[in-house]
């Protein structure tokens, strides 16, 4: 069947203190009359690891949600994850070559978007994209996380920094200095992290 301690962090808690106060554990266990639920007889049991009830329901939180946040059986291999990561950080578009030709189906890239579009619309994509990377945390394979961890921090650094004050347009269509200097170095640090993925 295999080791439960593995599976359940609560089992090995439970069974070392139980064998440190082995009597104390089945008189309470065995004398279930004398409280009125079991929660009664569990604080009694284990009331030096827990004064309070309080004390109880966090450790199991803690337990609940260190057991249930990163099942390995949800995660996704490396491959198929890297592959997802890339769709998230690619935009489907129409493109025309000249005016009067139909569109093309293609492809926007984070850095696309930064550069070629208005704030308003970026603000969109790149708030839909740190969703999508914020959801797809828990599922993708350990060794990709830092690397999440680094596109949804430049990302969201770039949307504060442009939403701060001094980096609006000054005329109609005209970029202040800072503006361009802050989109070449989001730009160049996503290509960084570009080239760590192929």
């Amino acid at each position: 069947m295999g080791d439960l301690s593995k599976l359940l962090p609560v089992v090995p808690r439970t069974i070392a203190v139980a064998q440190r106060r082995p009597g104390q554990t089945a008189d309470n266990v065995e004398q279930p009359a004398y409280y009125l639920n079991w929660q009664s007889a569990f604080l009694k049991a284990f009331e030096q690891d827990f004064p309070s009830m309080l004390e109880a329901e966090k450790w199991w939180a803690v337990n609940l949600a260190n057991f249930t946040g990163r099942d390995q059986w949800q995660v996704w291999p490396p491959r198929p994850a890297s592959i997802k990561l890339d769709q998230i950080l690619r935009y489907p578009a129409q493109v025309r070559i000249n005016t009067n030709d139909l569109p093309a189906h293609g492809e926007m890239s984070l850095q696309s978007v930064i550069r070629d579009l208005d704030f308003g619309r970026q603000r969109i994509f790149l708030n839909r994209t740190l969703n999508q990377l914020a959801a797809i945390r828990l599922r993708i394979s350990t060794e990709l996380v830092p690397l999440l961890d680094e596109y949804h921090h430049v990302v969201d650094a770039y949307l504060q920094s442009r939403g701060q004050d001094g980096f609006a347009l000054e005329h109609r269509g005209q970029h202040s200095a800072s503006l361009k200097l802050l989109v070449q170095d989001v730009i160049r640090r996503l290509n960084a992290l570009d080239q760590t993925t192929r």
